[in-house]
């Protein structure tokens, strides 16, 4: 009886185990290819006011709203370092354009949850916002090359 528990409980945490594991590394695989899409996003946004931005806020798009990226992902944008990377719940719309809480000029920019269609193949769409100035979302392809998330631009919406 004793050995038939040990069997079934060895079973059963290799079963635990493996569905955690492939659990974590999905959410892995998300968080980098949204990394990877921020970064591509940052660089080339058509934004109407480049210059003069203190803050990049970042955001994840989802059903119920945009939603706060972790701390691991902001500290993985790659940004001037004159520039802050916040959270997207610091920023605010003053007067028609998009602002820090502290009164400067900062952009949102945003990614949804990617599509992967393999563990090295996803798209994503991700855009940019600073009030009435301009937005814009664009639809990316993500692939992992040589251990690394390259993001092509797809197909690119209008700028407003």
């Amino acid at each position: 009886m004793y050995k038939n528990l040990g069997i079934s409980l060895l079973y059963f945490g290799v079963f635990i185990s493996s569905g955690c594991s492939t659990i974590v590394s999905q959410a892995s695989i998300d968080e980098q290819v949204q990394i990877a899409t921020f970064n591509e996003v940052i660089k080339n946004n058509l934004t109407a006011s480049p210059t003069n931005i203190s803050t990049y806020c970042l955001g994840i798009k989802t059903p119920e709203g945009i939603k706060d990226p972790n701390q691991q992902l902001l500290r993985g944008i790659v940004h001037p370092t004159a520039i802050s990377i916040q959270p997207n719940s610091v920023c605010h719309i003053e007067q028609s354009s998009l602002v820090k809480s502290n009164g400067k000029k900062a952009i949102a920019f945003f990614v949804d949850k990617p599509q992967c269609h393999t563990s090295q193949n996803c798209t994503i769409r991700g855009g940019y916002y600073e009030g009435n100035l301009s937005a814009q979302t664009n639809m990316y392809k993500a692939e992992l090359v040589n251990k690394k998330w390259i993001v092509t631009l797809i197909s690119e919406g209008p700028v407003s």
